[in-house]
């Protein structure tokens, strides 16, 4: 046992640190190209509405730096398909129907559709590319209603089998018509399958309709971004006679694969 007379030693209490304040990070510069144009638009010109896969606490999703430099390389190396198949696209619209503005003056969502993938990539002064169009247009996109465009579309529009190749004609500007490798924005993906099935569309007339797309050189693997946005219930695939349409081996090994996958 310890000595009774024994005094317990007095520590000193450490003292307390001041609280520490969290650095603030200092705002990254934007490069000029994708600064906002100076002069601001006009009000109500577009609206755009949050696609449901697109809905995360009704945030539009914002690009970093880093994927603006990367998008704005790969639109560069493939502006001058872009600019054809775009102009193509613009006068097939424009001649296939006349949308004109309601009582408000505001774009209908025909012309909101034109808008975001095609016309926004111009300037209107200098009728030259504009990145800064570019860049808005493909956030734009991404968060455009494709069933609010569906509903507002005539009958007759929708049940028209050019309407879809149209559509996947639009999906090439994104990656070359020769080159259609990459990804095909989702929303140009369930705008074409909404197009093509509706009414009295069959599975296997898509089918025959891509693989006459695969012949003509467009990757195998483009394709497959397609099937995620069936529905499985409505579409049976293990119902389909799939060698009727699997003759090119390089595309259809891989695309049997899939689609059996689904079942």
């Amino acid at each position: 046992m310890g000595n009774k007379n024994e005094k317990p030693s007095k520590k000193s209490p450490k003292a307390t640190p001041p609280p520490q304040t969290p650095e603030v990070e200092a705002p990254k510069e934007i490069p000029k190209e994708f600064s906002k144009p100076k002069e601001p638009e006009a009000p109500s010109l577009i609206e755009f509405t949050l696609a449901p896969i697109y809905k995360i606490d009704n945030e539009v999703p914002k690009f970093s730096d880093e994927e603006l430099l990367a998008l704005k390389n790969e639109f560069e190396t493939y502006s001058t398909d872009g600019l054809i198949m775009n102009e193509k696209l613009v006068s097939f619209y424009e001649d296939l129907c006349d949308f004109k503005k309601d009582e408000k003056n505001e774009i209908t969502v025909f012309d909101d559709f034109r808008t975001t993938y095609i016309a926004w990539i111009f300037d209107a002064k200098t009728n030259e590319i504009s990145y800064d169009h570019f860049i808005k247009g493909l956030t734009h996109a991404q968060v455009n209603s494709l069933n609010n465009f569906k509903q507002k579309l005539p009958k007759t529009i929708l049940e028209d089998k050019l309407i879809a190749e149209q559509v996947f004609n639009a999906c090439f500007f994104f990656n070359g018509p020769e080159k259609a490798s990459g990804t095909i924005p989702p929303e140009m993906t369930q705008l074409t399958v909404n197009l093509f099935f509706n009414g009295n569309k069959k599975l296997e007339d898509f089918i025959h309709f891509v693989t006459e797309k695969c012949a003509d050189g467009v990757d195998h693997s483009t394709w497959l971004y397609l099937f995620p946005y069936f529905d499985n219930d409505k579409f049976d695939l293990t119902q389909m006679d799939l060698d009727a349409y699997l003759d090119l081996p390089s595309f259809f090994s891989d695309f049997k694969k899939f689609l059996t996958q689904k079942k």
